[in-house]
């Protein structure tokens, strides 16, 4: 629990708007002169935020990445970023820092390498639900709070990223629905959003905006995921 609770102490650092890679500035500092003729005296003049953000936005950024044929040479940070506010935009949910979260939660499945990985599930790949839900039960609040986040995120990535898989399990073997997984993330994420510790990290919005409005960021990841992204079978291994 302590590795979880500095990594979500964390995400804003691994925001590709906050801490930009010099490989990602070259690539846009590339892109703007190439493609807008645009004269960039110095990566320096893109490490502003509030300028960055505006960048990242560009058609002609987004569509640079959405649409190479070739390997791209960026950050994890930055692509989970451009595509995922991309298609959050798309479906009317306009919140950077939700962005910058939602792409900390991919970077950190991909390097973990297993689609879930935490104490309950002992090396193997699929959560139990009862069983999270009785260790929140029993837990103190700020360990609630945590496990809460954690279930939360899981919740979102399974259904956001693995829309297909859920429904087939559902209609081979009466596994719980996609809308029950919906409604336990909604349920972490409307719990947490007004604790002290939501605040604390700056997670107030973005939690709110979870809480609020959970089937519409994960029919945005729904459509980010049947174009962009292959993260492999979250439920392999335990048929």
């Amino acid at each position: 629990m302590e590795d979880y609770k500095n990594e979500l102490s964390q995400w804003i650092s691994l925001s590709a708007r906050y801490s930009p890679k010099k490989g990602d500035l070259e690539f846009i500092k590339n892109i703007l002169e190439n493609k807008q003729s645009r004269h960039i005296s110095s990566i320096d003049e893109l490490k502003n935020p509030q300028f960055l953000e505006e960048l990242l936005d560009q058609d002609v950024i987004v569509q640079t990445v959405l649409e190479s044929t070739q390997s791209l040479t960026i950050s994890l940070e930055l692509y989970f970023y451009i595509i995922t506010r991309r298609a959050l935009l798309n479906e009317g949910i306009d919140n950077r820092p939700l962005a910058d979260y939602i792409a900390s939660i991919l970077l950190r499945k991909t390097r973990t390498g297993a689609a879930f990985n935490n104490e309950l599930n002992q090396g193997k790949t699929f959560f139990y639900l009862t069983d999270y839900l009785t260790k929140i039960a029993l837990s103190s609040d700020e360990e609630a709070f945590y496990l809460r986040v954690r279930l939360g995120n899981q919740t979102l990535y399974l259904t956001g990223l693995f829309e297909n898989h859920l429904r087939a399990r559902t209609e081979r073997r009466a596994a719980p629905t996609l809308e029950f997984f919906e409604q336990v993330g909604e349920a972490q994420y409307s719990q947490i959003k007004s604790h002290p510790l939501a605040d604390a990290l700056s997670l107030k919005d973005v939690f709110g905006t979870l809480g609020n409005s959970f089937t519409n960021v994960r029919k945005a990841l729904n459509h980010m995921s049947e174009r962009l992204i292959n993260l492999g079978d979250p439920f392999l291994g335990n048929d």
